[in-house]
């Protein structure tokens, strides 16, 4: 039972098996740049074994098997649950015992084909609005008076694949001040900052920002809908009218402990847009997947057809090279070793003082892999023996296995140093 359970799993819809009934149709129309077509020709060949195979042998019963090798992009659904759960176990261990807070920025649809063509230069900004406008709050001694624990990511889509460029931001309800060696925690646990004048000074700070980017010619106004913000006049009629809206920002204590978010946030740190759990069939050039409605929790499907929700997946392709985490204040790079571990230990010394409770264990379950089970006789005792890519067969475990020659081929035979 379970080696068809297995077989089945293997059968499930993936983004990959959508993708090459659309690439050709996207290559021949040309409709997206290199990088996207590089990606999206990369999610195509997942799972096919193009890329490669690894041969596993089971330690139960002997049977020995080819799998293919993923692609290991970070857009790709298939390839990232491991890399999510290591990154979630790495955040758990830089946890400080102070409250948390979990805090969203969006800006405004009229903002959002600016982002579509600009997404580098946006995104970029997005990030170092945020974060100055977050520092200076810190720094404030009425609210933390000190150097906060603030990481980011960055998520462009809504429910239903839809645009919708937003920040997550998870960060201590504590301050370290790196002078004194204080840490100060926040003085209610459901309170952080003004959430309006939290709102406000992004807003001033990013439209700002953004002015500067278009006087120094940085900016491409490409699509139709606003081409004509390339003249300063109605550039500048647009941000006042930004300017007068109210933005929205989120900000929440975290119940339960910041390794709820954390795990939340994982599971779209190593994918883009949708998950394979969520496409249901492919069939007659359409494709339908499920969406959860916010507002009562109802599970709902959308079909689209193929090039469009092609065309939506590849709009949160992420520019080459971009960060979509980034760490900020203890967590950055600079601090992470050194002032975290202070004021972690401060922390706890402060926590002992006042008698607080050891903080609970995260009640959300961590997205599991998919279980590694032998085909054959359903055991999860698979391990893997050789790799097979292009023209070279390498073992990997040559005194443990007696190996078959490679499937087909002449091809360089070599042992794992």
């Amino acid at each position: 039972m379970v080696a068809s359970r297995a077989r089945a799993a293997a059968k499930k819809l993936k983004l990959g098996d959508i993708l090459r009934h659309a690439f050709p149709t996207v290559w021949r129309v040309g409709w997206l740049g290199d990088h996207a077509s590089s990606v999206l020709s990369r999610l195509s060949r997942c799972g096919t074994g193009e890329l490669g195979q690894l041969q596993f042998a089971c330690g139960s019963c002997g049977a020995e098997e080819w799998r293919p090798l993923g692609c290991q992009d970070r857009h790709c659904p298939s390839c990232g649950v491991r890399k999510a759960e290591a990154w979630a176990a790495a955040r758990v261990e830089e946890l400080i015992e102070a409250p948390y807070f979990h805090l969203v920025f969006t800006v405004p649809g009229e903002l959002y084909d600016v982002f579509r063509d600009n997404p580098e230069e946006l995104y970029g900004l997005f990030f170092a609005t945020v974060s100055e406008t977050l520092a200076t709050f810190a720094k404030d001694p009425r609210f933390l008076g000190g150097t906060p624990s603030t990481f980011m990511v960055l998520h462009t889509t809504n429910r239903q694949l839809g645009y919708h460029p937003h920040l997550h931001v998870v960060t201590a309800g504590a301050g370290f001040d790196e002078a004194t060696g204080r840490l100060v925690r926040v003085r209610k646990d459901d309170f952080l900052f003004p959430v309006r004048a939290l709102a406000a000074s992004f807003r001033g700070r990013f439209l700002s920002a953004l002015r500067e980017l278009a006087q120094a010619d940085r900016l491409l106004w490409a699509r139709p809908s606003i081409r004509h913000l390339a003249d300063p006049d109605h550039l500048n009629a647009l941000l006042s009218t930004l300017f007068a809206k109210s933005w929205q920002v989120r900000t929440d204590a975290i119940a339960g402990g910041a390794e709820r978010v954390i795990r939340y946030l994982a599971r779209y740190t190593y994918r883009t847009a949708i998950s394979n759990a969520r496409l249901v069939r492919y069939e007659s050039g359409e494709v339908t997947y499920t969406w959860r409605d916010r507002k009562t929790g109802a599970r709902r499907q959308r079909t689209l057809p193929l090039l469009e929700f092609v065309r939506r997946f590849a709009e949160h392709i992420l520019p080459k090279g971009f960060r979509r985490i980034r760490f900020y204040g203890l967590l950055s790079p600079a601090k992470r070793g050194t002032v975290l571990v202070k004021a972690q230990a401060e922390a706890r010394h402060l926590s002992r003082l006042r008698g607080l409770p050891v903080p609970v264990a995260c009640s959300l379950e961590p997205e599991k892999p998919p279980a590694m089970c032998c085909t054959a006789c359903g055991a999860e005792d698979l391990r893997a023996v050789a790799v097979l890519r292009g023209s070279t067969f390498t073992v990997l475990n040559p005194h443990t296995y007696a190996l078959p020659p490679p499937p087909t081929g002449r091809l360089q035979r070599r042992e794992a140093s």
